[in-house]
């Protein structure tokens, strides 16, 4: 695991910042306040071989079990982090503006069954 602290270490850091790949989520924090995880819906925070966890996952426990914190980014959430904020499980805060006013993406939801419907296929969507 890489990761940096602005404390005296993970165990000794008071007010620090840890960064790192998804094993930072394992790092022994006396005192963890906040967990971020950055593009929340990657496939990446899997770990596929033993032990076998999903970092995302680990950090809402582990925040859960420390008080803390956490704050699940992507502009594109999983359909689990978008169901539990639909249930009421996670606040969901929307950001309406991208940085130096770029203009968000076009977006188009498609109704799949319909496409099934009308073409037999139910693997892509004829949108553009």
């Amino acid at each position: 695991m890489r990761g940096r602290s602005s404390g005296t270490g993970f165990a000794g850091a008071r007010r620090g910042f840890v960064g790192g790949t998804r094993s930072a989520v394992f790092a022994p924090m006396v005192k963890l306040g906040l967990v971020i995880v950055d593009e929340e819906h990657d496939s990446s925070y899997k770990q596929e071989e033993t032990p076998r966890y999903h970092g995302r996952d680990v950090a809402v426990m582990r925040a859960k079990l420390n008080d803390a914190v956490v704050v699940l980014g992507s502009a594109t959430p999983s359909l689990e982090s978008w169901a539990n904020a639909e249930k009421g499980r996670y606040a969901r805060v929307e950001m309406r503006q991208r940085v130096a006013d770029r203009p968000l993406p076009a977006v188009e939801l498609v109704d799949m069954r319909e496409e099934f419907r009308e073409t037999g296929q139910s693997r892509s969507s004829r949108a553009s």
